[in-house]
């Protein structure tokens, strides 16, 4: 589908039900994803007013007013919106990804030290499997270097990337002991060029590694 024929048909839907919460939540993620910030605020402002109290209105509202660099509003909002989980601790695999979202809100809300040490201590039971693993690890990363610059921090955006040339044998002891997430590798004779959102550049700056050419 196009993009114009899908915009069409949010907007048929919308004569059809106005106050629709599906399709009016549903077309602001287009919206979002499409980078039309204005209009994607405009129309997630035509919920009712009792539609403006739910997780979603308050997340998608926060992501664009982020998007839009009102970052001190975002957070307020997403502080909202963490306030209204009340999430236990996992004890089962099917709990984890609810939960990383809940830890992620738990960080933006200004409460990231806690949420690294829940993460921390989640990470330490013997009930969590290697998949399990592979959802927390990069997301204890992404914790422990949290910058407070919001949920975009979490997303890594490509201009916010750096280059580093690192010993191909290093790459696993950087992982285990620093933290560091990789958005991308590619392996060379010698090193290895790895791809890092800024915030992770520090350790690597403080080890002497070379930013690539």
């Amino acid at each position: 589908m196009k993009i114009d024929s899908a915009e069409y048909c949010y907007q048929k839907a919308l004569e059809i039900d106005r106050n629709s919460f599906s399709v009016i939540t549903s077309y602001t993620s287009f919206l979002i994803n499409e980078k039309r910030y204005e209009k994607a605020l405009n129309i997630l402002e035509s919920l009712p007013p009792f539609e403006k109290k739910s997780e979603i209105y308050i997340s998608q509202k926060g992501m664009i007013l982020e998007y839009q660099g009102k970052l001190e509003k975002a957070l307020s909002l997403y502080k909202i919106h963490f306030e209204l989980n009340d999430f236990k601790e996992p004890t089962k695999s099917s709990d984890i990804l609810k939960y990383t979202g809940y830890l992620t809100l738990e960080t933006l809300s200004g409460k990231s030290e806690l949420a690294l040490k829940k993460c921390n201590d989640l990470l330490s039971k013997n009930w969590i499997s290697y998949t399990d693993s592979m959802a927390l690890i990069p997301l204890r990363n992404e914790i422990e270097y949290y910058d407070g610059n919001g949920f975009l921090s979490f997303l890594s955006a490509d201009s916010l990337e750096i280059d580093f040339c690192i010993p191909t044998a290093d790459i696993d002891e950087l992982k285990k002991v620093y933290h560091i997430n990789f958005k991308s590798e590619m392996k060379y004779d010698d090193y290895t060029r790895v791809s890092v959102n800024k915030k992770f550049k520090k350790p690597l700056e403080i080890l002497h590694y070379k930013r690539c050419e």
